[in-house]
């Protein structure tokens, strides 16, 4: 019930599932409209923190340079800064969509997505890798952006990898099995 009424009021999308009696829920936000509403994340934030039962796990999907400072013109820059400041103290753990931004390392930089979200947050860090064919791009992740992106994490001590998404049909190199192979060869 708490679900559905969070979700009518305040969110496009969220991934929600109850393991060992405890909720875990994923906040997914792209407004239309960018950082115009960045002002809303924290209020949605809060909104779904209350609502929900004691002892669940809240993260959130976050933008790939939403962490970054708002530059003109770019309606994403910036798009999660206001929200984090304000009520990132009451997410468990953000995870950040680190794909679709571009080329790596020629257009986007991971590494650099990461630390500015460090700054803003202290809690665990999901960094995220599309396999296959972007979404908004043709760009193909390599075997090094996957071991750039695990030895970053690493070097934190306070955050992980996520696959986007875990069943698409990749084109190329690595596929899924390869990509969880090098990073926990890399964690462990």
């Amino acid at each position: 019930m708490f679900l559905k009424s969070c979700h009518n009021r305040y969110v496009q999308h969220i991934d929600a599932q109850i393991t060992h009696n405890r909720v875990v829920l994923t906040l997914f936000r792209e407004p239309a409209n960018g950082t115009a509403s960045s002002f809303q994340f924290g209020p949605i934030i809060a909104a779904f923190r209350s609502c929900m039962p004691i002892n669940s796990f809240l993260s959130a999907a976050v933008w790939s340079t939403g962490a970054y400072n708002p530059v003109s013109g770019d309606q994403w820059s910036g798009l999660n800064v206001t929200g984090l400041k304000t009520h990132g103290g009451q997410l468990n753990c953000i995870n950040i969509m680190a794909y679709d931004a571009g080329n790596v390392p020629k257009d986007y930089n991971p590494e650099t997505a990461f630390a500015a979200y460090r700054t803003l947050f202290k809690g665990a860090i999901c960094l995220g890798i599309e396999l296959g064919k972007m979404g908004w791009g043709p760009y193909l992740t390599t075997v090094d952006d996957v071991k750039n992106a695990a030895m970053c994490v690493k070097k934190d001590n306070n955050g992980g990898i996520f696959i986007w998404s875990w069943f698409q049909n990749t084109t190329g190199t690595p596929t899924v099995s390869q990509t969880l192979q090098i990073v926990n060869s890399i964690f462990n």
